[in-house]
């Protein structure tokens, strides 16, 4: 109903709320209700990407909401999907059950467990006891070859709508004027060996970067290219920044890939005269320093389901962006992401304008982009219908009737 409708976008934009991506809201001024089926959202400015990111959030219903609270309502939800929460264990499990009234019909599945394995390697060996039926992400990358090679192993693979990179803090509060020089970032960038990371550290999965629009986008920049793996020309433009006896500190949240990559990072700079500290933490501690503080200089993260060019880039290069971990600042970069939302996306103004946002990027290197994501499933033969999809937190969508259990 509109009245949900209109509740839930005012309690994201609540700053009273605790409300993930708040401001990828905050161009609604005020939600007109019309009647139970239509409601209008007046904005305070043009935002041509707002109805992206509102497919995105889930619709809560008011009265219930109001009714146990916020805190109930997280361990108890209500919502209009084909499965009913049931119970949930934090850390643990989370199990749903098929609502028979669904609008959508009977879903194929009477439950649905869901199980966190955070560890890659447990959750492969979980897979293939057949403990779990299928998961996405997180694939072991030195075992891919041979689960590819498995007749009993179903793997599916796809363009993933992502990037990896290395994130390079201009605000750094251990070594501010280094991290502002642009002679040492591009020494950092032509020191990144992207193609060997990909084939040797991924195993192939994904594809060396360029920016952080993925080339699937029509708003992707064709003509620019990574700067290519050259320790030679690191070297001068090291010598070039007039910086001596540096020692740079690089942050990995423990994913064994990132921490694979930070650890060749730091060898590749130590070859050209820069000293590395590689730190490994705890995700939450990591995500609280690069979030909340500027305690770092380097750091290796990635972002998932950038599927339009304001999303990809917005949050993450604005001077003003809340995820703007590297503390980015150009006028002229600023000024293309806020006319960039007032363009029709489809245009070819859109496009040159996103073109040309790619192009400073390369020239001002606030990262090093590692790679373009692929996702990769693993699936038991024993079912059928399973797309992979390439933003990972829509694949469960298709349990409803795409996915069947075979007689095996």
């Amino acid at each position: 109903m509109a009245e949900d409708v209109r509740y839930t976008y005012e309690w994201v934009l609540d700053e009273d709320n605790p409300a993930a991506n708040r401001d990828l809201y905050a161009a609604i001024e005020e939600i007109e209700i019309v009647d139970d089926y239509h409601i209008i959202f007046h904005l305070s400015e043009p935002y041509t990407f707002l109805i992206n990111n509102m497919a995105r959030i889930g619709i809560v219903p008011y009265d219930y909401h109001e009714e146990v609270g916020h805190e109930e309502f997280r361990q108890a939800p209500i919502g209009t999907g084909p499965y009913v929460h049931e119970e949930w264990a934090d850390d643990d499990y989370h199990i749903l059950t098929a609502f028979d009234n669904y609008w959508g019909g009977e879903p194929n599945f009477e439950v649905v467990d869901f199980r966190p394995i955070p560890e890659d390697s447990s959750r492969l060996l979980a897979f293939e006891a057949g403990e779990i039926d299928m998961y996405q992400g997180g694939v072991v990358p030195e075992e891919l070859a041979r689960l590819e090679a498995d007749p009993d192993v179903v793997v599916d693979r796809t363009t993933g709508t992502g990037y990896d990179y290395l994130g390079m803090n201009l605000a750094s509060e251990f070594n501010p004027e280094a991290m502002a020089n642009l002679d040492l970032r591009l020494a950092i960038t032509h020191a990144v060996n992207r193609e060997a990371i990909v084939e040797h550290v991924q195993r192939g999965i994904g594809s060396a970067g360029k920016s952080q629009i993925i080339p699937e986008m029509p708003h992707f920049n064709p003509d620019i290219d990574y700067p290519e793996y050259d320790p030679d020309l690191a070297r001068e433009y090291f010598a070039e920044s007039g910086l001596e006896d540096l020692t740079l500190q690089i942050y990995v949240h423990e994913d064994p890939v990132n921490m694979e990559i930070a650890e060749i990072v730091a060898y590749e700079l130590g070859q050209i005269g820069i000293e590395v500290e590689v730190n490994v933490e705890e995700w939450g501690a990591f995500l609280d320093r690069i979030l909340g503080t500027n305690e770092y200089d380097l750091f290796i993260l990635g972002w998932t389901g950038q599927v339009d060019p304001d999303r990809a880039s917005y949050r993450q290069f604005h001077s003003q962006g809340t995820m703007n971990m590297v503390n980015f600042s150009n006028e002229r970069v600023d000024e293309l992401l806020e006319r960039g939302r007032a363009l029709d996306p489809n245009s070819q103004e859109s496009i040159e304008n996103y073109q040309e946002v790619q192009q400073i990027l390369l020239e001002e290197h606030p990262k090093a982009f590692i790679a373009y994501q692929e996702s990769v499933a693993l699936i038991q033969p024993w079912f059928e219908g399973f797309r992979n999809h390439p933003y990972g937190a829509n694949t469960w969508l298709q349990l409803v009737d795409d996915i069947v259990r075979v007689e095996q």
